[in-house]
């Protein structure tokens, strides 16, 4: 099902190119607002720690921090990838480049796995976590 066979190569239609473009902008809107986000992230860790220091909540800061700075780090690559999708889209679409069709969408099959493989280890996490509480209510 991975192997794609073709005597022919592939041609757009405007209509695909069209939809492309539309994709493209999409994917950009959303990376740059991906990216502003994690920039309030990142400089609300400080906040976060010096305002849990200051309500003498000593240690809660740095608790919710890693957590915080986890989700960040997983919260780039994606928004990366995105960004990435629709810069080499466009100059695909520009150039009517076949190269930089590939490189386009090998950053979103990247974006895609990326999210399909995070969506297997939280839904992971959920299944430990409610085997656990099921546990834990059988003994009580």
């Amino acid at each position: 099902m991975d192997s794609f066979n073709s005597n022919s190569p592939v041609v757009l239609t405007e209509g695909a190119v069209a939809h492309i473009s539309g994709i493209r902008k999409w994917a950009k809107f959303l990376s740059i607002l991906g990216f502003v986000f994690i920039g309030l992230m990142v400089v609300l860790i400080p906040v976060m720690i010096a305002s849990s220091s200051y309500m003498g909540l000593y240690g809660v800061g740095a608790a919710t921090t890693i957590p915080f700075i986890l989700v960040i780090a997983l919260y780039v690559y994606p928004i990366y990838t995105l960004f990435m999708f629709s810069k080499h889209s466009k100059l695909a679409i520009l150039g009517s480049d076949a190269a930089q069709y590939e490189i386009a969408f090998k950053f979103l099959k990247q974006h895609y796995q990326f999210m399909g493989i995070l969506a297997i280890i939280v839904l992971s996490i959920y299944a430990v976590i409610f085997l656990f509480g099921a546990l834990f209510a059988a003994f009580i």
